[in-house]
């Protein structure tokens, strides 16, 4: 597990089912997860200094809990989803 807690969260349970369909693809699809990342990646640092998510990331600062959770592309950081 990656986590360390006991219980098993939906983040863990989602890199370790990742990490299983990874080790069972082919060349072709391990290649096309690492595109689909990619470009995810630089669409996310491209669009980080758009007005929207300045909007997005201020309402997150005022609504959210403080933390230290880094914002891809931007300098602000913010808290954690609060359990349920």
């Amino acid at each position: 597990m990656h986590g360390s807690s006991t219980a098993i969260s939906l983040t863990d349970q989602s890199l370790d089912a990742a990490e299983r369909s990874a080790l069972s693809a082919d060349a072709n699809a391990r290649a096309m997860a690492f595109a689909c990342m990619f470009d995810w990646t630089a669409c996310a640092i491209a669009g980080a200094p758009e007005p929207l998510v300045d909007k997005l990331v201020a309402d997150a600062i005022e609504f959210g809990r403080p933390g230290n959770f880094s914002i891809l592309g931007r300098s602000e950081s913010v808290g954690g989803v609060i359990p349920a």
